[in-house]
């Protein structure tokens, strides 16, 4: 908008001539008179309007009449202090200019709010317009705001009873005299107090701007006004009223901590965090968020204030705070099952806010991952698969092994393992940051969960193929599977010969992998896994582990060493002897801190002698284990350690944060060997820690 133009909005033409002409000055006065008979004009106006189409051209007609404002008045000259004393001014004198104002007014209603060259971009089209935005709506409330301000200045000196009406047209606005030791003070956002010096009671004026009307609503410190609302004790009003600083969010929240009882008709904190919102205020837009899920409104209702306050945030350059707001946003939008192509946009959007500060957004995988943990129908595997594709577009590890996992699973649909491979062995070449180690720990994934049945039928003929794979790959523990299928004919033909093979090439990198071998197959045995139980097999087998692992621990081998003191744990192969495995976990301390400290803490906290218990010993190794590496399964023996020392508040508390990480660490809909194996142990230990009862190890872990 030019100068010109702004002077034409507000009618400001002398003797034919524009007042930007070099022989003509028109001073802050001429312009501030103008602009409120121009607000006055437009406000009778939009008051007499009957459609909501003429409503939206004068809202039009008012945000223009604040942008001519502002391009011809300096910002300090616009309105007096909020916070000074209401100075006593003559009502002005009608301009000679008067007549020119009112038709160049009436004449922008009438034609559609000026030619579009002249509007500055608010362009007017036949069809009905949106509502005004953001910006312009804050700069739409200032502008009738600042109208107040003049307003109440030019009225002053009319007198009244001490009281307020609750709601009264702009062009009747009349404040009360007051009496002795009360004086007036301006406020922020049009609002007026009245305080008493000598008591330090106070009284609020607070203008509520809703749909182009403005009301008025009274509020007090202490009952016997008429109109007012009671705001008794309210710390934030009373702390700031007498500097000036009581804004719309301040109100409402005021009013929200007031009983329901309490609160007079129409009052409601909604209005009052409604008028913060037009007024720029995010949190207001939060609050509003908050209170419509609280009453169960509408998804749509809850993603338009949030997507507000992300505006907001934005704009105040609030980025850690626009993030957030943003998070929840696409959260809703997820339940909601809002178009994905829209909620990408968003986390789009989260991204360009991220790179201003080191935050962190939601990726399209961590996406993929929620929907698919609560997949009920081919279509939310389907929603889950976009997601995860998303992913894989940008690299994300997660979003990769997210849609294997779909593909070789068979989600809505049959299993397609070699896609799936194909993908792996393509990421594992091309991407920069993914290696065949990690598409290897993938693969033996794969083969837990098709060995042992979590969320599929268990098929040992794919958990075989996949091992086979990870094997390749160059994974430990599918090979150890896969050695042990072709042992006992798991999947595959029974093949000694092959998993003697399989056990050579690896035992030749790691000598403790032919006694995991054996150990593996004697689990199979013992636990009838895929094929028919057999305990004396198993003993035979798990004799063979242990001697193996005997002659590797004489020779130095630390991994044979570690092995060796879990057999005296758990029993196989020996007899179970929990004071030769703290032993020897002793000794391994320097060698593996984390896993031998667990586990020598794990003995001195449960072990049923009472002559192998050491609290305060097993406290502070499962501290110093936890502190490197917060696990579920260090947390669970920290919290054991706790409730041996009589700590049993913070026992529950550390054993609900293993069972928070076993949940959340699991594989969707896949459980995982943590997950399956060990929540409900995890859960009676802790409802032993709540009945004061430390836990004793019952040799199965």
């Amino acid at each position: 908008m030019t100068e010109a133009e702004a002077l034409r909005v507000l009618g400001l033409q002398v003797g034919g001539r524009k007042a930007s002409d070099s022989d003509v000055r028109i001073d802050s006065e001429t312009i501030r008179n103008a602009f409120s008979a121009q607000m006055q004009m437009l406000r009778g106006a939009r008051s007499e309007a009957d459609t909501a189409r003429e409503r939206q051209r004068i809202d039009r007609a008012l945000t223009l009449t604040l942008l001519a404002r502002d391009r011809l008045l300096p910002a300090d000259s616009r309105a007096f202090a909020p916070t000074q004393e209401i100075p006593r001014v003559e009502r002005p004198r009608t301009a000679p200019y008067a007549l020119a104002v009112l038709l160049i007014g009436v004449i922008m209603v009438a034609v559609g709010l000026l030619p579009e060259s002249v509007q500055d971009g608010v362009a007017v089209v036949a069809d009905p317009a949106p509502p005004p935005a953001a910006a312009e709506s804050l700069q739409l409330s200032r502008a009738l705001l600042d109208d107040v301000r003049f307003r109440l200045q030019e009225q002053w000196r009319q007198t009244s009873p001490l009281r307020l009406p609750a709601a009264t047209d702009l062009h009747a606005v009349n404040l009360p005299a007051l009496p002795s030791g009360w004086r007036w003070q301006g406020q922020r956002d049009g609002a007026f107090a009245a305080i008493e010096g000598s008591s330090g009671n106070w009284l609020l004026a607070a203008p509520l701007l809703e749909d182009g009307s403005l009301y008025w609503a009274c509020f007090s410190a202490r009952p016997g006004y008429a109109g007012c609302q009671v705001l008794p004790g309210d710390a934030i009003v009373e702390r700031r009223l007498p500097r000036g600083q009581v804004g719309a969010r301040l109100l409402a929240e005021a009013l929200a901590r007031l009983p329901d009882a309490e609160r007079q008709e129409g009052w409601s904190p909604q209005r009052w965090y409604r008028q913060a919102l037009q007024q720029g205020e995010p949190e207001a837009a939060l609050a509003l968020a908050d209170q419509a899920m609280a009453a169960a409104r509408p998804a749509f209702e809850v993603e338009g204030w949030l997507s507000q306050a992300v505006d907001l945030f934005e704009q105040r350059q609030a980025f850690p705070e626009a993030i957030a707001a943003l998070v929840r946003l696409v959260d809703l939008r997820l339940v909601a099952g809002r178009p994905h192509a829209e909620t990408l946009a968003w986390l789009e959007r989260c991204e360009a806010l991220r790179s201003q500060q080191p935050l962190v957004c939601p990726e399209a995988s961590s996406i993929g991952r929620q929907l698919e943990r609560r997949a009920d129908s081919p279509q939310h595997w389907d929603d889950a698969r976009w997601w995860y594709q998303r992913g894989i577009e940008s690299e994300q590890a997660a979003g990769l092994e997210g849609m294997v996992h779909l593909l070789a699973l068979g989600r809505a649909g049959t299993p397609q393992r070699r896609r799936a491979l194909m993908l792996l062995e393509e990421a594992a070449e091309s991407w920069s940051d993914y290696s065949m180690r990690q598409a290897g720990i993938v693969a033996a994934d794969l083969v837990r969960i098709w060995s042992r049945g979590w969320s599929v039928e268990a098929d040992q003929g794919e958990a075989s193929w996949w091992a086979s794979q990870g094997a390749r790959l160059g994974n430990v523990g599918a090979a150890l599977h896969l050695a042990a299928a072709f042992a006992l004919g798991l999947g595959t033909a029974r093949d000694l010969d092959r998993a003697r093979e399989v056990v050579r090439v690896y035992a030749d990198h790691a000598p403790v992998f032919e006694v995991a071998f054996h150990r593996e197959v004697a689990r199979r045995l013992q636990s009838g896994e895929g094929l028919e139980a057999d305990e004396d097999a198993a003993a035979a087998w798990y004799r063979r582990a242990f001697e193996l692992c005997q002659q590797l621990a004489a020779a130095g081998d630390d991994d044979a060493r570690f092995d060796l003191a879990g057999m005296y744990f758990s029993g196989h192969g020996v007899d179970r002897d929990l004071g030769e495995a703290a032993r020897r976990y002793a000794e391994l301390l320097e060698v593996s801190p984390q896993a031998a400290g667990n586990m020598l803490a794990w003995i001195q906290a449960t072990a049923p002698d009472a002559a192998l218990r050491d609290g305060r010993r097993a406290l502070e190794l499962a501290r110093a284990v936890v502190s490197a590496a917060p696990t579920p399964t260090f947390l669970d023996t920290l919290a054991a350690a706790l409730a041996e020392t009589g700590a049993f508040r913070d026992a529950v508390a550390i054993q609900q944060q293993a069972l928070d990480l076993l949940e959340a660490g699991a594989l969707p809909f896949a459980g995982g060997a943590d997950v399956v194996d060990r929540r409900e142990r995890l859960a009676l230990r802790m409802a032993h820690y709540r009945q004061r009862r430390p836990w004793r190890d019952d040799g199965l872990g």
